[in-house]
């Protein structure tokens, strides 16, 4: 038997054994508070029968690291797949049994039943590989030609393209964007949602196509999802931070220089940036989901009265037809990220800038995509409404 994370998307360290069908690795973090994230794989050979695997933190960013994993990550839905992160099948992460998953103050243990001769990947976030998102929305846009195109709108220090899959004609313009962080994979399953919604035959679908063209880019950090990243890029920036210094061209990265230019390339009408809690430790009540936009004082402060209305709108309309009040009954205020995308966006460009977590810790790729498509709907009303 073999425990591994050396492959693409995988994450852990010190993989070691214990006693026979025992093992025990570490998470690997990359930032020293932010969350945990795993992702190995067990090859069975010749071996069957039962086998656990002991979670530990990462002992190199202690005590933040134990903190998390006690009160932020806890309760959790771990993750189980034959395919693994190789694959463009969105169903192939499946929960793990719960009665299979002890959760401890310093360790998770997992247990599995293996058949001799299988592959089983274990992950905290069912990620995929970033060339696995850029041949589904290669795919889509060639299956749906009429309305839909693809190109890559940058390219990575390590080579790897950023995928755009522009959905629509129209005029205005949305831009749907996840994965600065590559552990919070939940939000490239909402964009995938998205899609599958702005292409149905729904009419209210066909009416959103209609008035807008819809950006969509589901993974903005590709080097950090395929190194196991929770937080950086290949050269250790975090995205969430890299675009303070935006309007006046000045980027640490290729991948914020890209999606800038993307953000500013033509009037944008809304900007969705969809990140992802992983857990249920510390939220008010499930799904654990949160808003972040302008507060109405930062409104007043940088937009136009007509601007602000707007935003207010938005915010309302997310907040009492989603679940981003489980976390949090208000939302948070975005001008505590003024280097954000969604924060430079609503300052510079005049356009509402939402930033919602999602929670990929409990909830999976269909409930994430499902989500998704809600937060789109209700920000949507709200924008045509005002």
């Amino acid at each position: 038997m073999k425990l591994s994370s050396d492959f693409s998307t995988g994450s852990g360290k010190r993989i070691r054994q214990l006693h026979q069908a025992h093992y025990a690795l570490e998470m690997r973090r990359d930032k020293r508070v932010y969350e945990n994230y795993f992702h190995f794989r067990v090859d069975a050979e010749e071996d069957e029968g039962e086998v656990f695997v002991d979670i530990h933190p990462d002992q190199d960013f202690l005590p933040e690291s134990r903190r998390i994993l006690d009160t932020h990550f806890a309760p959790a839905t771990l993750w189980v797949s034959a395919k693994g992160p190789f694959t463009q099948d969105i169903s192939a992460w499946r929960p793990h049994r719960p009665h299979l998953v002890e959760w401890h103050r310093d360790f998770i243990r997992v247990g599995l039943w293996l058949e001799a001769n299988s592959v089983t990947y274990v992950s905290s976030h069912h990620p995929l590989t970033p060339e696995s998102w850029v041949e589904m929305i290669r795919g889509r846009a060639a299956d749906r030609p009429d309305v839909c195109c693809y190109r890559s709108i940058g390219s990575t220090p390590e080579g790897r393209e950023i995928g755009c899959l522009t959905i629509g004609t129209a005029s205005e313009r949305v831009m749907l964007i996840a994965g600065e962080h590559p552990a919070e994979t939940a939000g490239s399953y909402a964009i995938w949602g998205i899609a599958d919604y702005l292409l149905s035959v729904l009419p209210e679908a066909k009416a959103l196509l209609d008035r807008y063209r819809f950006d969509c880019l589901p993974v903005a950090n590709p080097d950090g999802l395929a190194r196991g990243n929770c937080c950086f890029t290949s050269t250790g920036v975090d995205l969430i931070h890299a675009f303070g210094a935006a309007s006046e061209g000045r980027f640490d990265s290729p991948e914020a220089r890209a999606i800038w230019q993307q953000a500013a390339s033509t009037p944008l009408a809304l900007l969705i940036d969809f990140h992802a809690y992983s857990g249920g430790g510390h939220h008010q009540d499930p799904p654990g989901e949160a808003l972040i936009m302008l507060s109405e004082s930062a409104q007043n402060r940088l937009l136009p009265p007509a601007a602000a209305r707007v935003h207010r709108a938005i915010r309302d309309r997310i907040m009492f037809g989603t679940d981003a009040g489980s976390s949090r009954y208000h939302p948070l205020d975005l001008a505590g990220e003024p280097e954000s995308l969604c924060y430079r966006v609503a300052a510079h460009l005049g356009a509402p800038g939402v930033l919602y977590e999602l929670n990929g810790g409990l909830n999976g790729p269909y409930r994430n995509s499902r989500n998704g498509i809600g937060v789109l709907q209700a920000a949507m009303r709200g924008l045509i409404e005002s």
